[in-house]
């Protein structure tokens, strides 16, 4: 009913207790869509996480992970990091916990030369002491214990999982016992399986080690302690507000629209409103027929791009974008071809820099209040879904850890010979736009796309805006509900 405050009181709950959640309706059905790159994206489950991210709740898909992970958050000490340790008696099944431990977030540690050698002297007859470590099948279980023991002293460790399979020559239920006696004495956590068998717990002093039937179930359970984890670390971060913002301004250019009955702000509106909020945007001329497209490109200087200018469409979808226009010739024949001579109005911007390419989005969300989305720009929005979201408005700090989240932040450090772009300065656009559409509550969707970033700056060369009556914040229905 009340999202914001629901993140607010979770974020302070989850300082001290764990908040699991499981939440129905990940699929297609009954997801809006909208007109924009964003509002399509932000009908996605994405929004979901990220209020939970923001929340301080660790979300889960199942409601067997659920449960999963309460034995183990409840069961066993918080891991101060990703870094996990897989020991056993299998070498089959270790490596499948390995890759289940890495499936779900966790870092499968190369071990140091002085681990290794550690459970090496603890069993010499050991297949491998590499992790995951195989002692072998025929383990005793004083050496199991004293070889989890080296292992749990590792300073490159922060979390073990011991996988193992029963066999002919090991007193099974010996080996468990001294397992779950050796994680009890340690400030580490330890997750077990005993495969095949049914699940368990095994108590030893003050402490209860879970036991699982097979290692995907018992991996997927630690990562969640681990991001739990990384949430008790964590601390909310304030928001201020970006300077040079005219907030005033602003409202009375949604107000006077609204009132004209506009749905797609015009592109000169747009980039009225997005200046007040310190949102850079290329300079740009509305033309209607050649003749004024050749003025207008006069002004901008050629080079030249010219694209259709009517609101609310996606521009390369209908051919109605042209870049590289060098001089007036080309251009009457671009104008021409795009029906500029009488019933297109047409856009002109100087040719921006080449650049790395993304999208800055905001959209009000029917359950979740004002969103912004960050992700891969240009035709490859859609086609990449390298997007991350979060709750507007944030923090600038927020902001960069989103850019830290997409696949393209290489691109932004100077991959392969690109320009190194300010990631400060990215992430304080995608701040104001989140300040912009936590504003105005009428601004329903928004969208840049492509922003272009480079070594000398960032500018919006393409910008669409919808307007919408708002409605109340939260529903004081869904409240009463």
């Amino acid at each position: 009913g009340n999202p914001r405050k629901f993140a607010r009181v979770a974020r302070r709950v989850a300082q001290h207790k764990p908040i699991v959640a499981i939440k129905a309706g990940r699929s297609a059905a009954g997801r809006r869509a909208g007109q924009s790159h964003t509002a399509a994206a932000a009908a996605s489950d994405d929004v979901v996480d990220a209020l939970f991210q923001q929340a301080g709740v660790v979300r889960v898909t199942a409601m067997e992970q659920m449960l999963d992970a309460a034995r183990v958050l409840s069961e066993q000490p918080l891991p101060s990091g990703p870094r996990v340790a897989i020991i056993g008696n299998s070498g089959g099944p270790g490596i499948l916990s390995a890759d289940a431990a890495e499936g779900a977030g966790l870092d499968v540690v190369t071990l140091t030369a002085d681990t290794e050698a550690a459970v090496r002297a603890a069993v010499p007859s050991a297949a491998s002491c590499q992790n995951p470590i195989d002692l072998g099948a025929a383990v005793r279980p004083d050496q199991l214990a004293n070889a989890l023991t080296a292992v749990l002293a590792a300073p490159e460790v922060d979390a073990v999982l011991t996988v193992y399979t029963d066999t002919a020559v090991t007193p099974t239920d010996e080996v468990m016992d001294r397992i779950g006696a050796v994680a009890g004495g340690q400030h580490k956590p330890v997750v077990a399986t005993r495969v095949g068998a049914p699940a368990g717990s095994i108590t030893s002093g003050t402490r209860t080690l879970p036991v699982f039937t097979f290692p995907e179930p018992a991996a997927a359970a630690l990562a969640v302690a681990v991001r739990y984890a990384d949430i008790r670390r964590a601390r909310p971060l304030a928001v201020e507000r970006p300077t040079g913002v005219d907030l005033a301004a602003a409202r009375r250019l949604v107000t006077t629209a609204l009132r004209a009955g506009t749905e797609w702000l015009p592109h000169e509106s747009v980039r009225e409103l997005l200046a007040g909020y310190g949102v850079p945007v290329s300079p740009q001329r509305v033309a209607r027929g050649c003749e004024a497209a050749v003025a207008a490109a006069a002004e901008l200087g050629y080079p030249v791009a010219v694209k259709l200018a009517a609101p609310g469409i996606h521009k390369s979808d209908r051919g109605g974008v042209r870049l590289d226009i060098a001089d007036e010739a080309q251009l009457r024949t671009v104008a021409a071809e795009l029906g500029g001579a009488v019933e297109e109005q047409l856009l002109l911007q100087p040719m921006a820099a080449a650049g790395t390419e993304v999208i800055v989005g905001a959209v009000q969300h029917e359950q979740f209040g004002p969103v912004v989305m960050l992700g891969a720009g240009g035709v490859l929005a859609d086609l990449l879904g390298d997007r991350t979201f979060r709750l507007a408005p944030i923090a600038s700090d927020e902001a960069e850890a989103m850019i830290g989240e997409l696949k393209l932040a290489k691109l932004l450090d100077g991959y392969r010979g690109r320009p190194v772009v300010s990631r400060a300065a990215l992430a304080d656009v995608v701040a104001r736009v989140a300040m912009l559409v936590d504003d105005l509550p009428e601004v329903a969707e928004l969208d840049l796309n492509p922003l272009i970033c480079t070594a000398d700056g960032l500018c919006a060369v393409d910008a669409r805006i919808r307007l919408a009556p708002a409605t109340p914040r939260p529903d004081p229905l869904m409240r009463r509900l």
